[in-house]
């Protein structure tokens, strides 16, 4: 039985002759970021522990080995969280600020945002259902099999790829919904370290000439996740979500190193500012 686990919903959908040249703008982008500095080594700054790399890889032993059990294992938690999901969306109180509300999300834009306020903003999103479509980039490691799942019964579009596997094809697939006048969503801090943002959604924003806008968003009460690398906080039912969204900005294509560091920096503080925003106004 063959795994689908790295199919993305929209991996043949043509973007108009515009998806080559997007992957082109990425692949231009990316040697900038993996050009190795002179006397500079690389250091492994994942934020995910030993406990969950453990985890992780006994997951991908059991899809490799019984993907039926696995598929069937992601099939129930997703259906759970779902049940979950739905009940919270339902009863969620919901307050917004910043440059726009949730069903006035831009279209064609590149919305980032910490991986740990990721469960509050989804139940912002799915509370005031936008008119533009979002679609979400998803890990392709085992986990994220059912999360996939479980983001297409709540009407979301996904895509799946991170900064590990298939990067650059995922941006690229993002970019469609771009074109067609969706929205693409992505935690900056990827795999971590947390609260420190990546250059995936600027490089989107720059080869996809695409508004970025950073975002924060709070819960309470919460199910706070202290132990996990990012500490995410998941609303509970009847929970007051909180959810700003900063100023969009435009990035011209990058050339230089310099200039691609400059604006991750002025990420990582744009969306750290309206995530203390969003927690201050739960207050």
């Amino acid at each position: 039985m063959k795994s689908s686990h790295t199919k993305s919903d929209y991996s043949q959908i043509p973007l108009e002759g515009g998806k080559g040249e997007v992957l082109r703008r990425l692949h231009q982008i990316s040697a900038l970021v993996d050009r190795p500095s002179p006397g500079r080594r690389r250091k492994d700054r994942s934020g995910r522990s030993g406990w969950t790399r453990l985890l992780d890889a006994a997951f991908s032993a059991v899809r490799r080995h019984a993907p039926w059990l696995h598929r069937a294992g992601s099939i129930l938690s997703a259906a759970l969280i779902y049940l979950y999901a739905r009940l919270t969306v339902w009863t969620a109180r919901l307050r917004s600020d910043g440059s726009c509300r949730p069903t006035q999300i831009p279209k064609s834009s590149v919305l980032a945002v910490w991986h740990g306020c990721a469960p509050s903003l989804l139940v912002s999103i799915l509370r005031r259902r936008p008119r533009t479509p979002i679609a979400l980039l998803v890990s392709t490691d085992p986990r994220g099999d059912f999360l996939a799942l479980l983001c297409r019964w709540l009407g979301f579009r996904v895509v799946r790829g991170d900064s590990r596997r298939h990067p650059l094809q995922a941006l690229a697939e993002l970019a469609c919904t771009i074109e067609q006048g969706g929205s693409a969503l992505i935690t900056a801090d990827g795999w971590g370290p947390a609260r420190i943002a990546k250059r995936g959604a600027l490089m989107l924003a720059s080869a996809a000439d695409a508004p970025l806008v950073p975002v924060g968003a709070d819960c309470s009460p919460a199910f706070a996740q202290h132990r996990k690398w990012d500490a995410s906080r998941n609303p509970l039912p009847f929970s007051r979500v909180s959810v700003v969204f900063g100023k969009a900005r435009r990035w011209p294509f990058f050339s230089h190193a310099d200039e691609l560091e400059g604006a991750r920096q002025w990420l990582s503080a744009a969306i750290e500012e309206s995530a203390q925003h969003a927690t201050r106004d739960l207050r």
